[in-house]
């Protein structure tokens, strides 16, 4: 959700006629109208910005999206009403309550049909202020590279950063998974991080830290309660199908890789590529692509209608890109770019 998309050009004197007009209200989450008006909204926005590379949220996990984000972390949304109640606009601000106290990250999505009319701005100057009020000098937010939001994203002064690639796999049916290494074993589950695997789970999501990540953003720091509080809790207001597959080492007893994939209900043919993590002592043994292709195994017999899976890695990530590039993965659209706006 955190994505610059669908917005107007930074405005000149002579585009703030509606902008002018424009009430900005917070969303009540309770108001299921202006849920729903809000995702049909992002689906207008998404039809006329980005490639067919990947469907848009349902509606059911748009609102637990606009309730938790992806990582359950502090955030509000506000609207651009109109004077006749039309909601014309809205943004997503999301304020990280363990690291980077200082940034917040934003979404901004205008409806296509009245961009350029300075609404854009508009929300994007009320979200500066509440990021301010907040403590958070710096905003952040994702845009793919040549479209509407970049443009907007420079002009308002905001500087280019890391860039992600989204690659898509078409699915053919099962695949023929190769035995785990001597001293490792595959094991599996779905729905949320079972009671027993939090703190390996935790450690497998701070194996991340040595990813490509943006300078100046730290790394999350993650333990069992983190897992379960956050994790699980967002898998759940999601409504996603979630499923895992994690190899465990024999000698100490801990996981030593993990994939995980969820499944949009609305939206059964797509799956949603999440965590894939080798911690650093069992690297070099090809955990990596044994797990992913584990996990194909394990979709094609359980959600037989999946037909593809949608993942976002860091451009600079080649480990991770070279997995996805031999299981059969194709990139699709330009990459997104991670726009920091202040410090």
């Amino acid at each position: 959700m955190v994505l610059l998309a669908g917005l107007n050009r930074w405005p000149g004197r002579s585009q703030l006629r509606l902008a002018g007009r424009v009430d900005i209200q917070l969303l009540d989450l309770a108001d299921h109208d202006a849920v729903l008006r809000c995702h049909q909204l992002y689906l207008a926005a998404a039809l006329a910005d980005a490639p067919l590379d990947s469907p848009p949220l349902s509606a059911g996990a748009f609102a637990g999206a606009l309730a938790c984000g992806w990582l359950g972390e502090p955030q509000q949304t506000w609207l651009a009403r109109l004077p006749g109640g039309q909601i014309a606009g809205w943004y997503q601000l999301e304020l990280p309550d363990l690291e980077n106290l200082d940034q917040a990250r934003l979404g901004v999505t205008v409806l296509p049909s009245l961009r350029r009319n300075g609404i854009g701005s508009a929300l994007l100057w009320h979200a500066r202020d509440r990021a301010g009020e907040h403590g958070r000098p710096g905003i952040s937010g994702r845009a793919r590279r040549g479209a509407a939001g970049a443009a907007f994203a420079r002009a308002a002064g905001a500087a280019p950063g890391l860039a992600d690639l989204r690659r898509v796999l078409d699915l053919s049916g099962p695949v023929l998974v190769p035995a785990a290494p001597p001293g490792y074993t595959l094991e599996s589950w779905s729905g949320p991080v079972p009671e027993g695997a939090l703190a390996d789970v935790a450690v497998l999501y701070d194996a991340l830290a040595d990813a490509p990540h943006q300078a100046g953003q730290a790394s999350s720091s993650w333990d069992a309660g983190r897992v379960r509080d956050r994790l699980s809790a967002v898998v759940l207001r999601l409504g996603l199908r979630n499923y895992a597959i994690a190899v465990r080492h024999h000698g100490c007893g801990e996981l030593a890789a993990l994939t995980m994939v969820g499944l949009d209900p609305g939206q059964p043919a797509w799956g949603i590529q999440e965590i894939t993590a080798v911690t650093r002592p069992h690297r070099g043994h090809r955990l990596g692509l044994l797990v992913k292709l584990a996990m194909l195994d394990l979709l094609a017999r359980t959600e037989p209608q999946l037909k593809h899976i949608v993942t976002n890695n860091a451009q600079a990530n080649h480990q991770m890109a070279a997995v996805n590039d031999e299981l059969g993965y194709r990139t699709v659209g330009p990459p997104l770019d991670l726009w920091q706006l202040g410090p």
